[in-house]
């Protein structure tokens, strides 16, 4: 089953906590077929995860084991401000080696060098 959500014209997948909470609410009580409605996915899908839920906790409903990946990720969603730096110097970094000035120059000593083979041969 799919594991994808559509709020608006936004699409992507749902994180275990997420889909925790659709349990959660699906195990309260709550109508399958509205609860699907509501997040766009199929009753069978939160079905699924319910069955998931209950054969395993939580932890049946990751998509991957956990790993120090999460860690950092947690660490970067607590603090704004680690985060905006590391996304700034990730863009220092891609600008740099990315640049459009850099990939004309690139390209143009290919091409020179290209060129000087062809005609020496």
């Amino acid at each position: 089953m799919s594991e994808e959500r559509v709020v608006g014209s936004e699409r992507g997948r749902w994180s275990s906590r997420r889909k925790t909470e659709v349990v959660l609410r699906a195990l309260r009580g709550e109508d399958l077929d509205a609860l699907s409605r509501e997040l766009g996915v199929t009753a069978g899908t939160v079905a699924q995860w319910r069955e998931q839920f209950l054969a395993s906790g939580q932890a049946g409903l990751k998509s991957r084991p956990g790993d120090e990946r999460d860690d950092e990720v947690g660490r970067l969603l607590r603090d704004p401000a680690l985060s905006a730096r590391m996304g700034a110097a990730g863009r220092r970094r891609a600008e740099a080696r990315f640049s459009l000035r850099l990939q004309v120059d690139r390209l143009l000593a290919l091409w020179s060098t290209v060129t000087k083979e062809e005609s020496a041969a």
